[in-house]
């Protein structure tokens, strides 16, 4: 009886501070979502903020002109920060605004997938272990392989964790029976985001809806033949319904007009066979192991950290596959949920290894979940060392969170500080009348870049991005409005140079005669004015040949 007590006051302590680290992490996350720190814009962010302010002027979410990438927007981050947008009045505030809901929408949808089957402490030890990671590997607000995919700055794979939390938690109850006349808004909103999240792209397909398919198709064959009868189960009519809402969705998308520049670009789909194997060890490698290895530690905590996570995630596996066979399979929520999650980064690896698609570590990036859900399992199965578990968790946790939290008060700062070289480009051009900078599109690193100063001047200011390859220079036309780098005035334009780039930028210039004129230095970087626009000169000349 007193240890019973005793047990239950630990466990209320743990969850007093599991509640209180959970704070700590959306408060940090809101932290850098809305200090609109300059330097923590790159072009994909800023693009998904410019396509915000363009849904609401023309209060749809295909802009009459814009030209989308490899996927559109339905039930993105971009799509709330234009609902936002419209209320705020700034696009930079909008899309933070709009990545903290869409945080703590992951952070709801998880727990409601992994309600049924841990308890408070275990499920939210998990997530704090998945955070930890995602955290520690790299820079929380500039790096796409951080926290800007799931939980900062435009938040790009939200929708796809939310939607995937949501249809597993659905799935696992269902598969139990335990559902009631409550549980039918859920599965409501379930559909209508498989049917969105459809419209919006094919890795929805890819990570959610194929693996849902897979797992019930594998459960149905190996029940039927167990008890030598079919019986179509509610679970398997709920993975009927997200297909159909997933194919509705891809049917939809296709009869509406808009215009689209695929980013891949290439012969995506070839495939040899010979070369299976040896693809097979080189994304293994490179985005299964390199999920959990950063550029910035050194060799042995790159060799350690993937060894810890995958033997997490490979021995909690192994423990549910023996007891589903020891069971004579029947599949618990457990299992269900983590051969679900496994199905998803499956997937992904699938295609990777199939086709020539270009393939990025982040695409992998329901991994992370898988491992969250494989760490709460082997917690919950370690009844006698939850205690060392959690404080070896708080400990971890705490210490990568002060050291984030520290780093970034810092850069925020420096970042917001009006003397800050952005600060001084932006106050200059407005100043002097401009209203466009031409600047290199740049997605990560830490680097100086044109979008800062945009972000500098509080949206006053208009931006074209360019591309400089092959001695020639080209204005992106994805991502924005289609051609509008034809339509600015070039009196008030200027172009935002670095100093190592001078020499190939004077001789890009002089092969379409047009002449320079370097209006200003900030440290490193150059505001250049052209004598007429060498975007548009460029591309005219290439369509002639």
């Amino acid at each position: 009886m007193i240890r019973s007590v005793e047990k239950k006051r630990s466990e209320r302590v743990f969850s007093i501070i599991l509640t209180v680290l959970l704070f700590a992490f959306l408060a940090l996350v809101f932290y850098v979502n809305l200090s609109c720190n300059p330097e923590y814009y790159n072009g994909d962010i800023y693009n998904d903020i410019r396509f915000a302010k363009e849904a609401w002027k023309a209060k749809s979410l295909f802009p009459d002109g814009w030209v989308f990438g490899n996927q559109v927007y339905v039930a993105a981050t971009p799509v709330l920060a234009a609902a936002l947008y419209g209320f705020i009045g700034d696009g930079f505030l909008a899309m933070g605004i709009a990545s903290c809901i869409m945080t703590v929408f992951v952070l709801l949808s998880f727990n409601y997938m992994t309600r049924v089957i841990f308890s408070y402490n275990e499920r939210f030890a998990g997530f704090l272990v998945m955070v930890t990671v995602i955290f520690a590997r790299a820079h929380i607000a500039i790096a796409q392989k951080g926290a800007q995919v799931y939980f900062t700055m435009a938040s790009y794979y939200s929708c796809y964790m939310i939607t995937a939390f949501i249809i597993y938690g659905c799935y696992i109850r269902l598969k139990k029976n335990d559902y009631s006349k409550k549980s039918i808004p859920i599965v409501i909103l379930s559909l209508v985001l498989t049917f969105a999240m459809g419209m919006q792209s094919l890795r929805q397909t890819v990570v959610m809806v194929l693996p849902l398919l897979a797992c019930d198709f594998l459960m149905t064959i190996t029940e039927t033949i167990k008890h030598k009868s079919f019986k179509l189960s509610l679970n398997t009519m709920f993975s009927l319904a997200v297909i159909v809402a997933n194919i509705l969705g891809l049917i939809v998308i296709k009869q509406i007009s808009f215009e689209q520049t695929s980013i891949f670009g290439g012969d995506i789909y070839k495939f040899e066979i010979h070369n299976v194997i040896s693809k097979i060890i080189e994304k293994f490698i490179m985005c299964i192991i390199g999920s959990f290895q950063s550029y910035t530690w050194n060799p042995y905590l790159n060799i350690l950290a993937p060894l810890i996570c995958l033997t997490a995630i490979f021995g909690n596996l192994i423990i549910e596959f023996i007891n589903t066979i020891k069971n004579k399979f029947e599949y618990s929520q457990t299992f269900v949920l983590n051969l679900l999650l496994l199905l998803s980064v499956v997937s992904v690896f699938c295609v990777d290894v199939l086709t020539d698609l270009i393939s990025k570590t982040i695409y992998y990036f329901m991994i992370f979940p898988l491992l969250a859900v494989s760490f709460s399992n082997i917690t919950k199965r370690a009844k006698k060392i939850k205690a060392p578990i959690y404080l070896v968790v708080f400990m971890c946790f705490a210490v990568t969170i002060s050291m984030k939290w520290s780093v970034t008060y810092t850069e925020v700062r420096q970042g917001k500080n009006i003397g800050n070289v952005v600060y001084q480009m932006s106050d200059y051009m407005l100043s002097n009348g401009y209203d466009t900078l031409f600047t290199p599109y740049v997605t990560n690193g830490q680097s100086k870049r044109g979008e800062s100063v945009i972000v500098a001047s509080k949206d006053r200011l208009n931006y074209i991005f360019v591309d400089y390859r092959e001695k020639d220079i080209y204005a992106d036309n994805y991502l924005r409005m289609k051609d509008d780098y034809k339509f600015v005035d070039n009196a008030k334009s200027l172009y935002y140079i670095e100093e190592k780039n001078i020499s190939d930028f004077e001789d890009i210039c002089d092969k379409y005669n047009v002449k320079i004129v370097f209006k200003k230095k900030f440290e490193n970087y150059y505001l250049c004015k052209l004598s007429d626009n060498v975007c548009k000169i460029a591309e005219g000349q290439r369509d002639k040949k």
